[in-house]
């Protein structure tokens, strides 16, 4: 009977929360992640649409179908993809300023696991919903409203960083019991050790906290819009944050050296000039590319097993990024006879381990509570069975309740999979007139995975032209603003 019990909560719970608790998003949206890898927007768009109707991760469900509809250039449906995302993690911090005995919200995370609370978007993947729209506005709509997106992205990335604090802050002070200190320390002890060797793959997730935040991307595409609106000083202000964040970004210091002499700031212009930094010829027109870079990481699972006395045991499980598949290395961009290197804006390996490692130490604590109820409950099933029915029985239903609560302990995989690896940036200053141009994207081994022939770009003086490049496995796409042959 009491085995029938349990196998009754464990069915109630599935039926309750619903079955995403129970399987990892990466398995679940594996077909629609390929089909937008391979260029079948078409079928990823349907799938990622039937993942944002009404689940927990309705907000991932538009995220990654906002960033399938740009790709593919359908600018108006990734707005409001995006947008209907947005408004969703505004309600959801509207709700989390109500108390969880309220709401009860938090019920399923201490006794299940934190796949029973709806996905809100980590921080820095909110920086990159507005970095999108941006892209958005710009490529559909034109500079004035990009400009307006990307202010509320600049203010968006200070609102990220607040509330990361905080919730560090919040996790940090949450005590646990003195029976699970034990495990808590070889919880703690593994975590490290697996989020250790999954950085040491990668090499460079060392990032300051508003380097996860301040998306130099972000700040970089702002900088030039704020140029091409005529907005000098802005873009200064940004170009100087992003060379606080990225001093080696060689295309931003001659944007600022540039920008410098033009507003008389001749301190800034000096100590770019001994840096080797020159400045491009007076009245010249240029391109600027962004290119977002193969594919984002992804989170697997870690676990172990402790034993809890008697036939019990329980499993702890903690998701840990691990770097994507390196497919192409970066873009070359030839204008009129010239060639640029794409360099690495932000890496989006690197800001998601960062990230991660940072904000998952301090909610250690919140797993090992929710593991101490799980334990509490194996042996007050034991207890109650060995009472009852004796200590035989009462061992097998120590051993099935530890069955059910180990099946239930499983990592939260969720992440904005259609983010690229990193995205990069490049640009080319040449006289005002026609030029021939062209893109190469480059393989990690140095070769040319694909070339794209651009024709001709006809530029003003003082005129920029912005391309967004987004590569994927099998092929390259790309849009301009404006138009790079009008």
């Amino acid at each position: 009977m009491f085995l029938v019990r349990i196998l009754f909560v464990f069915l109630c719970l599935s039926v309750t929360l619903g079955c995403s608790v129970l399987t990892d998003y990466p398995s679940e949206t594996e077909d629609a992640l390929n089909a937008f890898h391979s260029g079948d927007f078409n079928y990823a768009l349907t799938r990622y649409d039937e993942e944002a109707e009404g689940s927990l991760i309705q907000i991932l469900g538009l995220l990654e179908g906002g960033t399938v509809a740009h790709t593919a250039g359908r600018y108006s449906d990734s707005k409001r993809r995006f947008g209907e995302a947005e408004k969703l993690m505004e309600d959801l911090d509207q709700r989390a300023k109500i108390s969880a005995s309220e709401t009860g919200e938090n019920l399923g995370s201490i006794t299940v696991n934190d796949k029973t609370m709806p996905y809100d978007g980590l921080g820095f993947e909110r920086v990159m919903l507005n970095t999108y729209q941006a892209f958005n506005y710009l490529l559909e709509n034109g500079l004035e409203e990009a400009m307006i997106e990307i202010r509320r992205g600049q203010a968006r990335q200070d609102q990220a960083y607040d509330q990361y604090v905080k919730e560090i802050e919040k996790d940090k002070n949450q005590a646990v019991d003195q029976e699970s200190q034990g495990f808590v320390t070889e919880f703690r002890s593994k975590f490290e050790s697996t989020t250790s060797q999954a950085a040491g793959q990668y090499g460079r997730y060392e990032l300051s906290d508003h380097n996860v935040f301040q998306i130099a991307s972000t700040v970089y595409l702002s900088s030039v819009l704020y140029e091409m609106d005529g907005e000098a000083d802005n873009a200064a202000i940004d170009l100087k944050k992003l060379y606080g964040m990225n001093p080696n970004f060689i295309y931003g210091k001659i944007d600022w050296l540039k920008i410098s002499k033009k507003l008389g700031d001749a301190d800034e212009a000096e100590m770019l000039s001994k840096q080797g930094v020159t400045l491009p010829p007076a009245d010249s027109g240029s391109v600027v590319v962004f290119f977002q870079c193969d594919e984002s990481p992804a989170k697997q699972e870690a676990s172990f097993v402790v034993p809890t006395g008697g036939t019990g045991f329980q499993k702890i499980a903690w998701p840990v990024y691990y770097p994507a598949p390196t497919y192409v290395s970066h873009i070359d961009l030839n204008l009129g006879g010239q060639t640029a290197s794409s360099q690495v804006l932000s890496d989006m390996n690197a800001i998601a381990i960062r990230y991660f490692i940072e904000h998952s130490r301090a909610r250690i604590i919140r797993t090992a509570i929710r593991i101490a109820a799980k334990i509490v409950g194996q042996k007050a099933t034991e207890a109650a069975v060995s009472h009852s029915s004796g200590e035989g029985w009462g061992a097998l239903a120590g051993l099935a309740a530890s069955a059910v609560a180990s099946y239930t302990e499983q990592a939260d995989l969720r992440s904005w999979l259609t983010l690229p690896r990193s995205i990069q940036a490049c640009r080319i200053y040449v006289p005002a007139g026609e030029h021939q141009a062209a893109l190469q994207v480059k393989s990690s081994g140095g070769g040319t995975v694909k070339s794209i022939d651009l024709g001709m770009v006809k530029l003003k003086p003082n005129q920029t032209k912005v391309i967004i490049v987004r590569s994927l496995k099998n092929q390259t796409l790309f849009d301009s603003y404006p138009k790079l042959n009008q």
